[in-house]
């Protein structure tokens, strides 16, 4: 037990530490199942809480998949709770969307039917965080691209993730790329830079015409984009 305490310590000071992961493991694999409950929760809170240097850690992010491979289905695991206080309390949480889209593949078809439907909704509500857009262009499915363009235009939307979702989306499933096409307008004389949108200086200070202009700016990059695909 003092040896397991002295893990986790480390653990919460220096997360990258290959040598205190190992030493906690090794402990980890000699407790029972009790007590791996125990641990998982703690994990869980690490991966959670609001210090970046714990919840962006990679090291306990791929120990956290290595407990859940080998403990699912015997002991409980709050992955959903988990994945979304870490992604609520830092934007662009790359190592925990990293094994969400891990996660969506370790689940049974009508677990992911329901998981995916939740996570559009969660990603609606990051309209901005690139990796929760990112990881839901990857795991998108035909029926829930209605979805999001309708998403995208009641808003409008005015920042690129959720038009990033649907173009890697569409490098996977060429077919629907004339279906966005069909649906959307490519605007005339949107200025780009570097891949950013730039709103003209007259219309800065205007909320509705600056809204309108980055919401036509970014579908227009997006439609570019996927003539480049076909």
């Amino acid at each position: 037990y003092r040896q397991l305490l002295g893990c986790s310590g480390l653990l919460i000071v220096t997360t990258e530490n290959r040598t205190a992961l190992n030493m906690y493991s090794k402990v980890l694999s000699e407790l029972t199942e009790t007590s791996i409950q125990r641990e998982v929760h703690f994990i869980e809170l690490l991966l959670s809480c609001n210090r970046a240097k714990l919840n962006k850690s990679s090291s306990l992010w791929e120990l956290y998949k290595k407990l859940y491979s080998e403990y699912q289905g015997r002991i409980k695991f709050e992955v959903w709770r988990t994945i979304k206080l870490s992604c609520d309390q830092h934007f662009a949480n790359y190592y925990c969307c990293n094994f969400i889209r891990w996660y969506y593949n370790q689940l049974e078809y009508q677990q992911r039917e329901a998981f995916i439907k939740q996570y559009i909704q969660f990603a609606m509500a990051h309209v901005s965080d690139p990796s929760i857009w990112t990881v839901l262009g990857k795991i998108l499915r035909k029926n829930d691209l209605d979805c999001i363009l309708n998403f995208v235009e009641s808003l409008p939307v005015t920042t690129w993730p959720p038009f990033s979702a649907v173009l890697e989306f569409a490098s996977r499933n060429m077919d629907i790329i004339p279906i966005v096409k069909e649906r959307w307008e490519q605007k005339e004389g949107v200025v780009f830079y570097k891949g950013t949108v730039i709103v003209p200086k007259e219309i800065e200070d205007d909320l509705n015409l600056r809204t309108q202009y980055l919401h036509d700016g970014w579908k227009s990059l997006l439609l570019i984009k996927l003539g480049h695909l076909m």
